[in-house]
Parts: structure tokens; sequence; C-alpha cells
């Protein structure tokens, strides 16, 4: 309801019904509206002390009441006490204050009128002689500052601005807090009142102080932040988004997210060339924004990325990230762990697997999947010269056992497995012999304490595809993953029907579409999304519930750092068909340095605790240690 709309109350002065008489033509009358939004019946609601001439305070008490009474019909918190569900049932404190404000503050006996503690009555002392104008021309000033402020402000603007402050030199402060209150209504938010002492004192410092100055003003209380020249109550908004690269097995590149008053939000991307960059490109979307607004956000994105392709791709990696970031910080606004925001947790730990790659430690690779420092392609035919050693197989696998983990995973493209020509895919059978070989290694290393999952990252054909299937066919795998190109899903689905053996795959599959088809053909026993790339936290869930309604278990693909690893772990604890999180770090002696406080996986598991946002903290030095050259470090350059 618009302060103007109260156009005949009780006892108004006659500037006051004169200036609201001349505009009555501008907007329907809603007079009406106060009748049946009147829900708290307290003495003194609509209407007037008795024969008092107040001028403009007049509506500055009805206002404050409607005010009380909307914020009961919307079910906030008043005086002390909820009020969603209970119209009319105001807490007593937040009453008295109400009154109390209004007498002390606006009504004095005698016809006289205190406002900004000077008392005036019935017609205006100075040369002003329309109050409503001054209303007006406070709306304009907000709203234009409010432009200057977004940086939206041209010369004439700026000017505009000058005009405006100068008219509003003498104007009644509680004239422009309702102005301030009006300006609010106009986007749809009500003021809020505080739980304790008296409502108002707070917001018409901050009225003074938005018409009194262009720049955002600064207050001390905690719960009480400025947008520009509007002050809302709990209001965070987003200063700024910048990344850091670690170099590690794969680059880890970090987001953080900061809001105007210190809280920070941290997320992690996919590998890819370009991603800091694609980051900070979308960034600008983001900036003055309300963080815990995710999924308006992460629409927003991908809506703006919609012409370089986001329903899939790098472009995707980039918006994981940031959304993971999203989801940290507003967890963390709310004081509580990530896993309580979404529900809660099905698992108190997540189970987590050991991807032990093959004899040797994974190699350090660039976002290109370069070996460094050789510089050559991962996939490359002979790019890994390094023979197969199966007992250093059973070592590794041992390692893991010894660590904690009940559930490792082993490449099958190794040397000798990977077909040799270029862009072939294909096996000659004698090669078989030596997965036999591998999968006995694996089985020596865990001695039946752990279960065994193979990749084969999209390597093969279906004829090899199904000779692998078969040769693996008693060896009882947890699964065997991504046999077939991402691409090929008609041949997925007919391996899967040729085979017992459970068939994954997933981490190159975008959002909740990607997923679709396969999971509607039972296609896969085991959907393997990651974090870092699907697309954000609410398609990776309904992903997982897709999958859940189906009958398929979840094991989330996760090569990340120690921070996508936190959120995918505290994503995983809400899915109730959860089989196990990847973990592909083992190699990394700097994993846990990068977060402190101690490992983050104990005993082959994460824990569920009660920390909030994600559950980890970035030591920002131990990232910059382990930088990537040339990338900057959270804006650090």
């Amino acid at each position: 309801m618009d302060l103007l709309h109260l156009v005949d109350v009780p006892g108004a002065g006659p500037d006051v019904q004169a200036a609201l008489d001349r505009r009555a033509h501008r907007q329907p009358d809603r007079l009406d509206q106060v009748g049946q939004h009147r829900v708290a019946r307290r003495p003194g609601d609509g209407q007037v002390e008795r024969g008092v001439q107040l001028g403009v305070a007049d509506r500055v008490v009805h206002r404050r009441a409607h005010l009380v009474d909307q914020l009961a019909q919307r079910g906030d918190v008043v005086g002390g006490g909820p009020v969603r569900g209970q119209p009319g049932r105001l807490g007593l404190d937040a009453a008295a204050d109400l009154q109390q404000l209004d007498r002390r503050d606006v009504l004095q006996p005698g016809g006289e009128v205190d406002v900004g503690g000077q008392r005036r009555r019935g017609q205006r002392p100075d040369h002003r002689a329309d109050p409503i104008d001054d209303l007006d021309d406070a709306l304009d000033l907000q709203r234009a500052q409010r432009l200057a402020h977004d940086g939206a402000a041209d010369a004439e603007l700026r000017r505009q601005l000058g005009l405006w402050r100068e008219r509003l030199a003498d104007a009644d402060p509680a004239l422009l807090d309702v102005g301030e209150q009006r300006l609010d209504d106009q986007i749809g938010q009500a003021l809020p009142l505080h739980a304790a002492g008296t409502p108002f004192d707070h917001e018409r410092k901050h009225s003074r102080q938005a018409i009194g100055q262009l720049d955002s003003s600064t207050c001390s209380r905690a719960d009480c932040r400025t947008n520009g020249n509007r002050r809302e109550e709990g209001s965070v908004r987003i200063r700024s988004v910048s990344t850091a690269v670690v170099a590690a097995n794969f680059d880890w590149t970090i987001v953080q997210i900061e809001t105007d008053d210190g809280l920070v939000g941290w997320g992690e991307c996919f590998f890819a060339p370009g991603m800091t960059s694609i980051v900070t490109e979308l960034a600008e979307l983001l900036i003055g924004h309300d963080p815990r607004d995710v999924n308006r956000l992460t629409n927003r994105l991908y809506a703006a990325g919609s012409g370089a392709g986001s329903a899939g791709g790098i472009l995707l990696n980039a918006i994981s990230g940031i959304d993971g970031a999203l989801w940290d910080l507003t967890a963390r606004a709310h004081g509580a762990p990530l896993w309580r925001l979404l529900g809660g947790r099905f698992h108190d730990s997540v189970r987590v697997y050991a991807d032990c790659h093959g004899s040797s430690a994974l190699m350090s690779l660039g976002p290109l999947l370069q070996l460094r420092p050789s510089g050559r392609m991962l996939f490359d035919p002979g790019a890994e010269t390094e023979p197969l050693d199966l007992d250093l197989v059973a070592e590794n696998a041992a390692a893991a056992v010894a660590l904690g983990f009940d559930a490792v995973k082993f490449d099958v493209d190794v040397p000798g497995l990977v077909p040799v020509s270029a862009g072939g895919r294909r096996l000659q059978p004698s090669a078989l012999d030596l997965l036999v070989k591998l999968i006995a290694a694996i089985k020596r290393g865990t001695a039946g304490a752990a279960e065994i999952a193979l990749d084969c990252h999209w390597r093969y054909d279906l004829p090899t595809a199904r000779a692998i299937a078969e040769r693996c066919a008693d060896a009882g795998l947890l699964w065997l993953e991504d046999p077939l190109a991402v691409e090929n899903g008609d041949g997925l689905r007919e391996l899967a029907r040729s085979t017992s053996v459970p068939l994954a795959t997933g981490e190159n599959l975008y959002r909740w579409a990607g997923f679709a088809p396969l999971l509607r053909d039972q296609a896969v026993a085991v959907v393997t999304p990651d974090l870092g790339k699907v697309g954000g936290l609410a398609e990776a869930r309904l992903i997982g519930q897709t999958a859940d309604a189906a009958g398929l278990a979840v094991a989330p693909h996760n090569i990340a750092g120690p921070v996508g690893t936190a959120f995918a772990a505290q994503v995983s604890a809400t899915l109730p068909n959860l089989l196990a999180l990847e973990y592909h770090a083992m190699s990394v002696p700097f994993f846990d340095e990068l977060i402190g406080g101690g490992p983050l996986i104990e005993g082959g598991r994460i824990a569920m605790t009660e920390r909030p946002g994600i559950g980890v903290e970035v030591d920002v030095d131990a990232v910059r240690r382990h930088a990537k050259p040339g990338e900057p470090v959270f804006g650090d350059g």
C-alpha cells in the first residue's frame, strides 16, 4: 500500500490533506485496503490523537502501524515471537514500542508535532508549502543515488542529484524516513522491525544518512548493511568474485565470493583452458546481488551464456564453481552446514573411494591434459612411457587400504592397455590378458578389504568394451566406468544389455537433461556426475533424486582439490543412494595444507560436522605457495 493512498485520515492537517487531494488523480484510491489489511486491532490503529493538527507526522503514525500489520501477515518475527499464520497476534513488546514511539517522537499534546527534535504546530514554518513534494523529491533522490551507486549515472543525472540534495537540505528527517519506506514498498519490500528496542530509531538514522550524502553509509550493527543508499535489514550484497589456481595433479581453480560485509564463500571449478577468464566475465553479472538467491543467480548465468552453449562445456565448469561458492556463502550466512540447508543428511559421514591411477602416481596435467613438464598430451600414443608394474599396483592398493579406504579405483587404459594407433579405440585380444593380471594385482593388494572399480576413460569401441566386460565378469567389480565415448549412448545401452558388470558414466554429462535419457533407459547402474562441472548443486541433486527413483546408485566423479571435495561431500551426504565419492589426490602432498585444520578425509570417510558452509576454511597463504605461475591469487595479481 502506498503512503499517498491514505487520503482521508481523521485529523490530517490542512496542508497535508490539500496536497493529497491535489494528487488523488495520479493513482487509484486504495483507501479500502487500509481496513482490509489491518489485522492487529491495537488501540489507536487508524486514529489520530484527538483533534490535533498533525501535518506530515500523522502519516508517520499511520504508516508505522500499517507496517506492523503487514509484517504480521507476512509472518515475520515482531517483538520477539513468530507471528506466521496468526494474523493480529503481534508481540506485545512491539505493540508497546510502536505506541511509545508514536507518542514520543511524533504526537505531542496541544496540537504540536515533534519531528526530528523540532516542535512544530500545524503548518510547516518554512517556505515549503507542500510536504508531499518533499516526499517525491526524497524518492527521486534515492532512485538517482541508487543508479549512481550502481555506476549507471550520467552527467545529467549527477547534476540532478546536486539539485535534489540542495532542495532537501531542510527536509524533515521523519518525512525522509517515510519516503524511504514508500520506496521500499514500491519494490515489494516492507521495512523490517528490530526484535528489541525502539524499532524505528535505526531506520531514521539511515534515512538521514541516505539523503545527506551520495556514498552509502556504514552502520555498526552487525545485522544491518547498506545497499547503495537503501538499507535492508540483514541484507548482503556480492562485492567481489575472484579466483586462484593451484597447480596440483590438475589445475584446481578456486572461486572466492566476498560480500559487502566481509562474508566469504568458496567454490571450485573443474579444470579447463581459460577458466579464470570465464569466471571473471561471469562475475560481472553477480556484483551487487544477494548471494543467497543462488538458484536465481545460477539461472542468470545460464541465460547469459546461452549463446556460448550453456547446455554443456567449459562454461558449465565455471558456473558450477560459482554456484558452489554461492551455496557455501549462503550456508555460512545462516551459520549452518550446507547439508543442513539441503534438508539434512542421510549419511553422518561420506564414504570416499581412492583413485589409485595405475602403478605410478598420476603425473601433473595442464588444462589440456598436457603432461607437465614434457608438454605431451596424455592421450598421445606412448605419452606414458613407464611400463605397467603389477607389483606397484598391488602396493598402491594396499596403501589405500592402510589409509582406511574400503573402495579403490584403477585405470584400465594404462600402458599396454591403450590403443596404439592414433585415434584408435580397439585393443588386440592379447592385450586383454594384461587386464586380467591387473585385476589380480589389485585384489592382491586389497586382500579383500576393499571393493574395486575400473575406469576406461572412454577409450574403446563397443566390441572392445564388450570384451573388457567379459574379462571382468567374475571379478565382482563395484563398477566399470566409461568404457565407451560419452556420445555413444546407444552403444552403452547395448553393452548394458549384454553384461552383468555394473556400468557407470556421467562425468562428461551436463545438467539433468544430459542424464535423463540414460536414467530413463537404465543404461547404467551407477551415475557419476561431477559437482565441479555438472551445472550446479540443484542440477546435481535432481540427477541424484532421479537416479534414486530409478533404483540407480550415485558415485560422484571428483578430481578436485579440498574445496571441491568438501563441497561434493556435503551434497553427497544428502543423497540416499550414494555409493561413494571419488578422491583423486593421494599423490598430492599439500592437499590438506590448503585448508588447514587437519585432514579432510579420515579412515576413508569425510565427516559431516556442524561447521558452517562446506565445513573447511581456505588457507590463502598456502594457496599462494602452490599457485600456478602467472595466475593471480584472489585478485592479488
